[in-house]
């Protein structure tokens, strides 16, 4: 999957530009045996903005991948990693046979780290400020952007994480399955808090 996301993002820089000082992008590929090794020097300081998508928790140590990765932003730069916080047991069905997706030694108690975790490493890492997204919504506790900054921000109020909301009570419904009355069916309803509630003004109480 890697060498073709490689190929189709290379066919598409090369067809598409900003122009001329107004943006540069480049494209470098890291693969699985190399995440341990710090990038080439000619890469060091020379990014304002690096991006990733559900790639950097695959490493064997967060710590060491976020320095590796400090290392090649400008001295105002900012990282933001959209990564999967929360656990999921059918991700361990998925890719628990590969190997990778138990390398972890970096101290985290499963592959997927909580944003605690990830501010922790980024600023151990180097970086001065870290804010993460959240909400009111389940969804919103699975998949975050987390975001680390090399310098402190003017107003941290600005930037701070979004607290996730206490959730409501949880409802669970048991269904007589029709063909077999030894298989229950259950399905657990979520209801949502006052907060919450109160937030959706298109919701009939």
């Amino acid at each position: 999957m890697s060498q073709l996301l490689t190929r189709f993002l290379e066919k598409a820089l090369s067809g598409a530009s900003p122009g001329p000082g107004v943006c540069q992008v480049q494209l470098h590929e890291i693969r699985h045996h190399q995440h341990r090794k710090e990038p080439p020097t000619q890469y060091h300081g020379q990014f304002d903005i690096v991006l990733s998508t559900n790639c950097i928790h695959a490493t064997s140590n967060l710590r060491r991948s976020l320095t590796h990765i400090d290392k090649l932003l400008r001295p105002h730069g900012f990282v933001s990693l959209v990564e999967s916080t929360s656990r999921m047991f059918w991700f361990d069905l998925v890719f628990g046979p590969l190997e990778g997706w138990w390398l972890f030694d970096d101290g985290r108690p499963y592959v997927l780290a909580s944003p605690e975790f990830w501010e922790r490493s980024m600023r151990s890492s180097g970086f001065q400020h870290v804010s993460w997204t959240g909400g009111t919504t389940k969804e919103s506790e699975i998949v975050r952007v987390i975001t680390g900054f090399k310098q402190p921000v003017d107003n941290p109020a600005l930037y701070r994480s979004m607290p996730q909301e206490t959730t409501g009570e949880v409802e669970t419904l048991v269904f007589t399955h029709v063909t077999d009355k030894n298989l229950p069916l259950r399905a657990d309803i979520d209801h949502p808090t006052l907060q919450q509630a109160a937030a959706q003004k298109d919701w009939t109480p």
